[in-house]
């Protein structure tokens, strides 16, 4: 990492924290030292759009019309072998101001919306369904929906404090949490709704006073093809350098019942750590010198070692079947920074393989296309727009498929 990323940290810490940083010394000894996760990724996100601005680019952010629907190409229009049908259709990337839909040949799939003059736009902040895409503010607490019959803003959602949203694949519902900010520690909310606004409830809250050693704050995480909601905690509050930082607990909403079922206990305190829930919900990911692949009912756990010279591994992502991890591990060195990415057999059966070197950066594992292929994201360090990458399980097919930022796969 340069120079010039620090400063711009700490200016987006100090700003996302309200200015109370001597509220930080309430958390626990073992979380003292992690960053701030809403702040990180508010600066991860103004860095990384910042950057695509910088990089060369390819069309001028110009205006353009509403975007027709996002399709995948034929056979005929892609240079190799299309890759096998699975999970997903493309992904959208962040590049030179605009949002733009590739499919995993890296051709372009006719989706395209220019967001230049709109800062602190990035991964974290913005969801992809099957129709578009949607992006929250943290500058006015608003949610704006963009898809082929235009973009608008969503006038049921709405805060001066940083929020966060998801909305279902289908389009059909969203889920967004509220973060507000009290003298001794933040509160949080999560609600859902149908896209219209309509059937609007409150699914969960986290108080100021319950939340005065914790500072959790709640986030949609993922809907389930069930129509089942994953939403996390996550602790705020503090700044510092972090590779690979996730969630602290998990939870999961049945719209249709009202429950709530905890997969991960808040009680842990697992700061950041928590990467990633199964498929099927029945393992967790788990950072740290190496990843913890834990089975939730019984609470087994088999490591998944780093090579040598890494010693911070994250982002740990199930295959579709949910018998593979993919996952990134670097030195967790700001001023001299590598790393890998990884692929093991969840059960440890087999020795992790090697499957990306990034000699400069460390590397991050976006997710999988199918049981075969796995995205990846190089340029963790913000120099410039990144790039990302497709690779085979076996390790073979290792391909460029455009500069960006990697914002999300279009189901």
């Amino acid at each position: 990492m340069n120079a010039r990323f620090l400063p711009k940290i700490a200016l987006w810490l100090l700003i996302m924290a309200g200015l109370f940083t001597a509220a930080a010394c309430q958390l626990s000894a073992d979380e003292s030292n992690e960053p701030t996760p809403d702040a990180f990724a508010t600066a991860y996100a103004q860095l990384t759009s910042e950057a695509a601005t910088a990089a060369p680019h390819s069309p001028p952010a110009t205006e353009t019309p509403p975007m027709p629907p996002l399709a995948t190409p034929t056979a005929e229009t892609s240079p190799t072998p299309p890759t096998p049908a699975g999970v997903w259709r493309g992904f959208i990337a962040l590049m030179d101001g605009r949002f733009v839909a590739f499919d995993f040949e890296g051709n372009r799939l006719g989706f395209e919306a220019d967001i230049s003059g709109v800062e602190g736009v990035g991964a974290y902040n913005t969801t992809v369904f099957r129709d578009g895409l949607a992006y929250s503010r943290f500058e006015d607490g608003t949610v704006t929906v963009i898809t082929s019959a235009g973009r608008r803003t969503l006038d049921f959602i709405r805060s001066e404090n940083p929020i966060s949203a998801s909305i279902s694949p289908d389009g059909s519902r969203i889920a967004w949490s509220y973060q507000f900010w009290g003298e001794n520690a933040p509160s949080s909310e999560l609600w859902i709704a149908n896209l219209d606004g309509s059937d609007a409830r409150k699914v969960d809250e986290i108080g100021e006073e319950e939340n005065r050693e914790r500072w959790l704050i709640l986030h949609p995480y993922r809907w389930q093809p069930d129509g089942k909601l994953l939403y996390a905690t996550q602790p705020t509050g503090i700044g510092g350098y972090i590779l690979y930082g996730n969630w602290n607990g998990m939870r999961l909403y049945d719209p249709a019942s009202g429950s709530i079922t905890v997969l991960v206990s808040d009680d842990e305190r697992l700061g950041l750590s928590l990467s990633s829930i199964s498929n099927d919900l029945s393992m967790a990911s788990i950072n740290g010198d190496g990843i913890r692949v834990r089975r939730l009912g019984s609470r087994v756990e088999v490591l998944l070692p780093p090579t040598s010279g890494l010693t911070t591994c994250g982002d740990g992502r199930f295959s579709p079947s949910d018998q593979w991890l993919a996952y990134a591990c670097g030195r967790n060195n700001p001023e001299d920074e590598a790393g890998q990415v990884l692929l093991a057999p969840v059960d440890g059966s087999l020795s992790p393989q090697v499957l990306f070197n990034d000699s400069a950066n460390a590397p991050h594992v976006m997710g999988w296309v199918d049981e075969d292929t796995i995205v990846i994201q190089t340029n963790s360090r913000f120099e410039s727009a990144g790039e990302i990458w497709r690779v085979q399980r076996d390790g073979t097919r290792l391909t460029r498929l455009t500069e960006g930022i990697f914002i999300g796969f279009v189901p």
